[in-house]
C-alpha cells in the first residue's frame, strides 16, 4: 500500500512540473497589457522624445529657429521681413545678386539720408554701414532712379564686391540681380559699371519729371568712359516704363568720382509698379542743390 502510494504521489508531481513548465515556455501568459508583436513592444520602447527630436533638428539645420540680420539670406531663401522688423524697422526691402556676396537688407533712416554711413543694418555704429536709400525714394522701388548706397572703399564695405564688374568676363556672368520687398520679389537687368564722374548722382536730374527722366536716358547713352562696362539692355529705356536702380559706392572727394553699377527692371512679380511724373520741370532739385 505504501508502495502503490509512493509511485501515486510522484506521478503527480511529474505531472505537476510539466504543467508548470508548459506555463512558462508559453508565447502569452493571459496579461492584456503585453504587445502583440516585438514591432509593437520596440514601438514603445523608443517612443519619442520631444527635446531629442529638437535637438537632432537643430544639429541638422544650424538656422532653425535663427533669424535677424545676421542669418537672414535671400541666398537660403531665408528671408524673413517680420523678424528683420523687429530687429530694426528701418529694413524695408533685400538686394541680393546670385553668384556673389551681394546679400543684404536695405534700409531707409527716419533721422538723415546719411545716418546708415557709420551705423551697421542692426542699428549700432559700425564704421563701414551697411546698404541705405535716401528718404526721396519711394520703398516699393517705383521711382524712375532709385539710387542705394554703400561703402566700396575697403573689403569690409558692402559695396567693395561691386569692384569686381569692372571685369567684362564677371560682369558677364552676374547679370541678373533681385531686390526682394515683403510681398514681391523685383528681378534686373544690369546693364552697366564704371566710375561716375561730377555731381551728386540723386541731384544731379529732376527723376519727377519726365524732362529730368528723359535727362538722365540721354546722359545714361552717351556717356563713354575709360574702363566702362555696358550691354543692351533687353528691355529698351524709356521714361513711361523704366524703374532703374544704380548702386552707388563712396564718391572719392578727392577726384569727385564714385563707382556704380546700373540695373534695370525686367519683372516687377506680383506687383504692379506706378509712378506720376510732372510734365513740367518745378526748379526743386535745383533747390536741393543750393541748400547741400
Amino acid at each position: 500500500m505504501n508502495e502503490k502510494l509512493f509511485c501515486i504521489c510522484g506521478l503527480i508531481m511529474i505531472i505537476g512540473a510539466a504543467i508548470v513548465f508548459g506555463t512558462g515556455c508559453s508565447g502569452r501568459t493571459g496579461n492584456d497589457d503585453q504587445p502583440d508583436s516585438i514591432g509593437e513592444e520596440t514601438h514603445q520602447e523608443k517612443e519619442a522624445d520631444p527635446a531629442e527630436d529638437i535637438s537632432e533638428a537643430e544639429t541638422a539645420a544650424p538656422w532653425v529657429n535663427q533669424s535677424g540680420t545676421a542669418s537672414e539670406s535671400a541666398e537660403d531663401d531665408l528671408i524673413d521681413f517680420e523678424a528683420l522688423k523687429a530687429e530694426n524697422p528701418d529694413i524695408y526691402a533685400w538686394l541680393y545678386i546670385p553668384g556673389t556676396d551681394l546679400d543684404y537688407p536695405i534700409l531707409r533712416a527716419s533721422q538723415s539720408d546719411d545716418h546708415y554711413q557709420t551705423h551697421g543694418s542692426d542699428g549700432q555704429p559700425d564704421e563701414h554701414g551697411c546698404v541705405y536709400t535716401e528718404m526721396y525714394n519711394n520703398m516699393d522701388m517705383s521711382d524712375f532712379n532709385t539710387i542705394i548706397h554703400g561703402a566700396d572703399d575697403d573689403e569690409s564695405g558692402p559695396f567693395y564686391d561691386l569692384h569686381m564688374y569692372e571685369d567684362p568676363d564677371y560682369f558677364d556672368a552676374h547679370r541678373t540681380m533681385y531686390i526682394v520687398l515683403p510681398y514681391t520679389t523685383l528681378t534686373y537687368e544690369i546693364i552697366a559699371a564704371y566710375y561716375d564722374e561730377g555731381s551728386d548722382i540723386m541731384r544731379r536730374h529732376d527723376y519727377t519729371t519726365v524732362s529730368g527722366c528723359s535727362k538722365w536716358i540721354t546722359d545714361y547713352e552717351n556717356h563713354r568712359s575709360l574702363g566702362m562696362v555696358r550691354t543692351d539692355p533687353v528691355v529698351p529705356l524709356n521714361v513711361e516704363n523704366s524703374f532703374i536702380v544704380t548702386l552707388d559706392g563712396l564718391r572719392d572727394e578727392d577726384s569727385d568720382r564714385q563707382f556704380v553699377v546700373i540695373a534695370s527692371l525686367t519683372d516687377s512679380g506680383s506687383a504692379q509698379l506706378t509712378r506720376y511724373l510732372s510734365d513740367e520741370d518745378d526748379g526743386f532739385y535745383e533747390s536741393l542743390d543750393q541748400t547741400d
